[in-house]
This record gives structure tokens, sequence and C-alpha cells, in this order.
């Protein structure tokens, strides 16, 4: 399960050049810096750079993925471009858009009836996925 994934950490790569209208938390400057952090931690761990994220990755043999995203988020087209990154590498994957809401509006589930309806989804895809992997997997 996915939540909004941030797929792509080359500023020039992501493609984000302005704050999507209904984005309430995040702007292209808060990625680049994020990034940026990343960067400073991969290379003190002696990691390569650029860093490797899925959009650069060999995502065939993946389990079953559900992708939930807002549409009014800056990461909402990255997580459609997971979804057919995913799709292209012979995943099953399930995306579930939600309007207007903002950035993880999953972690309200106490509080927003969307984000309660929205964890109820993830229960019912890992449910159902683990209910295949039960039966095609003997105990």
């Amino acid at each position: 399960v996915a939540l909004s994934p941030l797929i792509e950490l080359d500023d020039a790569d992501r493609g984000i050049s302005k704050r999507p209208a209904g984005e309430l938390l995040f702007t292209p400057h808060a990625l680049s810096s994020f990034t940026r952090m990343v960067r400073r931690a991969q290379e003190r761990r002696g990691g390569a750079w650029p860093f490797l994220g899925p959009a650069q990755s060999d995502l065939e043999g993946l389990p079953p993925t559900l992708i939930q995203t807002s549409s009014a988020e800056i990461l909402h087209h990255e997580a459609l471009r997971m979804a057919d990154l995913l799709a292209a590498a012979g995943v099953s994957v399930e995306v579930q858009v939600w309007d207007g809401q903002a950035h993880v509006f999953q972690a309200a589930a106490g509080v927003l009836p969307e984000a309660a309806q929205a964890v109820s989804r993830i229960a019912v895809f890992t449910d159902r996925v683990g209910r295949v992997a039960r039966d095609v997997v003997p105990a």
C-alpha cells in the first residue's frame, strides 16, 4: 500500500514547477529541500547519488499494490506515474483518488470521514490480497 508516493528524487525529472491549486501542505521548494536532505543522508552513508528510487528501479515481481492519492496534492501525478510503472512491470495495481484531500489525509482517520473510508478500503485491499496469497501458498 502506498499513500501519495514520492517516486522521483531528481527535481528536474519530477517536473513540478508550481504548487497545484488545492495543495495545502507542500510546495515545489519543500520537495527540493527534502531531496537535498535525502542526498546528504545518502552521501553520509557512502551511498551513490543519484539515489535510485522507484522511478528508476525494476518493479517486476512486486506484490499487488494499492495506491491512494488526493487529486489536490502535489504528489498526485507521482502516484499516477507509479501506477503506470507498476502496470508496465506486470504488477497488479489499483489506484484510489480522493478529491480535495491533503497529503496522507488517511492519518486523520479518527477525525475525517473520508480518511476513515480510505483506511477501510486499505483494510479491504490487504484482506483480499492476503486471502489470495493464503490460497496460493500452502500452509
